[in-house]
């Protein structure tokens, strides 16, 4: 939620030093390198053993963010001992390489332990900026790489790449079908497996 508020440049998200205080989703606007972008706030993700009835609603709803997302943040505590720090990214690492999505790795409060011990992780203090720059260029090259562009849109998944290749199809048949003159019922058709897609 720290970062969500330094990312964004004001306080969107509480914020808490209690684990378990985001149990709603929160979303906030803003832009990487001109591309605009939805920062989407959410439970911290740990085993639902772990965690009381309220929580696990939370994490419910953390979870079907995680699918919607076309980035993913990965934020680990870097305040706690480094075995536990190691074991945090350990449950979350293998969820983030689950998804079909590309993610970013991030060690957090580097206020309070400005040691990065995770490999290709960030080291972030939300509230002294410490990192926010680098993690910023990072989002905006996986926004920008091996993605397609269509106006201020990026597309970043490899579902949404095919979807629009569908539907450019689809709108070149109904193009085609209507120059070679069949009847309006075969065009419309045609749009409307565009618009499916």
């Amino acid at each position: 939620s720290t970062l969500l508020n330094a990312l964004v440049g004001e306080n969107r998200a509480l914020v808490h030093p209690t684990p378990g205080t985001t149990r709603d989703v929160i979303e906030a606007e803003t832009t990487f390198g001109g591309i605009p972008a939805r920062l989407v706030d959410v439970a911290g993700i740990r085993s639902m053993d772990e965690a009381d009835s309220v929580e696990r609603l939370g994490i419910a709803k953390a979870e079907a963010e995680l699918e919607r997302a076309d980035i993913l943040v990965v934020v680990v505590d870097g305040s706690l001992p480094e075995d536990l720090v190691h074991r945090q990214s350990s449950w979350l690492l293998p969820r983030a390489h689950q998804l079909d999505a590309p993610f970013v790795l991030v060690q957090s409060k580097a206020d309070l332990s400005d040691k990065c011990v995770l490999d290709d992780a960030i080291l972030v203090s939300a509230p002294d900026g410490v990192g926010l720059d680098q993690l910023r260029r990072r989002i905006c090259c996986l926004l920008r790489s091996d993605n397609v562009a269509i106006d201020e849109v990026c597309l970043t998944r490899a579902r949404q790449v095919d979807e629009v290749e569908q539907a450019h199809e689809a709108v070149c048949q109904a193009i085609a079908a209507y120059q070679q003159h069949h009847v309006a019922e075969v065009v419309a058709s045609e749009l409307r497996a565009g618009g499916a897609a």
